[in-house]
């Protein structure tokens, strides 16, 4: 008697709990989440949802809730959802017709998910030492379907998409693209024209501006187009000169603003400009480069500020740094240095500014200049050669190629100078074209540059092959680009950000 009452004690149990399951009353928190809320999918009969929900969920019913009669959204909000909208419900969403669709699921290695770009297109984002000659995806397809290649059989290639066709049991043919990178991408800061103490520029704004800057993987609204997979993370800051004001070059008026970047563990370059840098002449006719009058202890300064911050960063990433000096007292000192395998080349004011000496006390501390020709242009040329040409490159300097020919011959606004445009090299023009010369010469190359005070884009050809060119705007503005870049490949997307 005992067992029979035990037996019916368990059966009433069994009715009840299956009863539960077939009505259920759910409340979701996040869209795509109402798989990890639903118990026991193939027998939930009523089903009421409350909450959030998007085109997952509803083909997580479909495909998986073959009892269901009765579904209760009332108080549901649709989400959008790659490329479903929102407060719509997905065609075919509700069809029971799992065995005719042509959905496609990946996985990498049997664990890895992708991220979805869009409903046909799915980007993995796999560790940078991944061995991707030995890595396999793996599929699942509803039944009935079939897939073509087969996943298990494609050769990964790191960045080369990979399309796959699925044909429902209906004949219907989909076609999906699966990228796999390694992932190895950085983003770099560069921003141009600080020009710290000037033109009644607001120093704690753009305290604010590199502040954002560190930390923006904080800010949503700063994404890339193409490789929108891609959550920017500033990993180097770099400073395409004119730091502060005319004979500044004070490093703790630069420190008040960008020392928070090293501060915070990323690397900052700075480079020098026309506002850190003594001219022949100023615009009043006046001698420059005054011995004892301050012009060759400002530049100094500039330099100091300069190779200040390559020390700080050579703990923080930086490396393989090449100076090229003069045996000259005047240095200009133009460098290189490599950061996660892509080679930065910093021309300081531009690649062509000449060392300069000064004469004795009977000739009046005279400033001579002598052409870079042998001290840096010829010995960058075989750097480059000999060693660089296949490191992926990023060319900087404070001058752009289309600012006045003025600035390429170290001419005062009267068109004067101390015949500082003496060399191989004369003109502004045969300045220019070898500076593209030695640009193409490098992998992938891209170019930046300030001065203008106006972001801008150009072009540039030379021997055949092209290569952009991206002038900075004005950072006390908040101007600036996100640069997306690949260890060892190098640029891959700039984008144009207000801070």
């Amino acid at each position: 008697m005992k067992r029979l009452l035990f037996y019916t004690l368990l059966f009433c149990f069994f009715i009840q709990t299956s009863t539960a399951q077939q009505s259920q009353t759910v409340t979701t928190t996040e869209s795509g989440k109402l798989k990890d809320m639903v118990k026991n999918p193939e027998t939930v009969k009523v089903l009421k949802v409350s909450g959030l929900m998007d085109a997952r969920d509803f083909f997580f019913l479909r495909d998986n809730c073959r009892q269901l009669e009765d579904l209760d959204i009332k108080n549901v909000k649709i989400t959008a959802y790659a490329d479903y909208p929102a407060n719509t419900v997905p065609e075919m969403a509700l069809s029971q017709k799992a065995n005719t669709e042509n959905w496609l699921e990946l996985r990498l290695n049997d664990g890895e998910t992708p991220i979805d770009i869009s409903a046909t297109k799915k980007v993995f984002l796999t560790d940078k030492s991944t061995d991707l000659s030995a890595a396999r995806l793996t599929a699942s397809i509803p039944d009935g379907a079939t897939i073509s290649p087969n996943p298990s059989t494609v050769t990964i290639r790191d960045g080369e998409p990979v399309n796959f066709y699925v044909t429902s049991e209906n004949g219907e043919r989909a076609e999906y693209q699966c990228t796999v990178y390694l992932d190895n991408w950085f983003t770099v800061i560069v921003c141009g024209d600080s020009e710290i103490g000037m033109r009644s520029n607001d120093t704690g704004k753009m305290q604010e501006y590199v502040r954002k800057a560190i930390n923006i993987r904080n800010y949503p609204e700063y994404k890339y187009s193409k490789y929108s997979f891609i959550a920017p993370s500033t990993s180097l800051f770099i400073m395409a000169g004119d730091m502060d004001g005319d004979r500044g070059g004070e490093l703790s008026v630069f420190d008040n603003v960008f020392k928070q970047v090293t501060d915070a563990g990323i690397p900052l370059i700075t480079i020098s400009g026309n506002h850190d840098w003594e001219p022949d002449y100023w615009d009043d006719n006046s001698a420059g480069y005054s011995y004892l009058g301050g012009g060759f202890s400002s530049n100094k300064r500039t330099l100091n500020v300069v190779d200040t911050y390559i020390s700080r960063s050579q703990s923080l990433g930086i490396s393989d740094v090449h100076v090229f000096t003069s045996q000259h007292e005047g240095q200009v000192k133009p460098f290189s240095f490599k950061f996660r395998n892509v080679r930065f080349y910093m021309g300081q004011n531009y690649w062509f500014q000449p060392p300069y000496s000064y004469g004795g006390l009977f000739s009046g501390y005279e400033v001579s200049f002598h052409a870079p020709d042998d001290e840096i242009i010829n010995p960058l040329e075989m750097k480059i050669n000999s060693t660089w040409k296949d490191d992926a490159a990023v060319w900087i300097q404070h001058y752009p190629f289309n600012c006045a020919d003025k600035w390429w011959l170290n001419q005062n606004g009267n068109g004067k100078s101390k015949d500082s445009n003496k060399g191989r090299w004369g003109t502004a023009n045969e300045k220019r074209e070898k500076l593209k010369e030695l640009i193409r010469m490098t992998k992938n190359p891209y170019f930046f540059s300030g001065h203008n005070h106006a972001e801008a884009v150009y072009t540039h050809q030379h021997a055949g092959g092209t290569f952009k060119e991206y002038i900075a705007g004005y950072f006390p503005e908040g101007r600036a680009f996100m640069v997306l870049m690949r260890e060892g490949i190098g640029v891959m997307e700039v984008k144009s950000i207000q801070l």
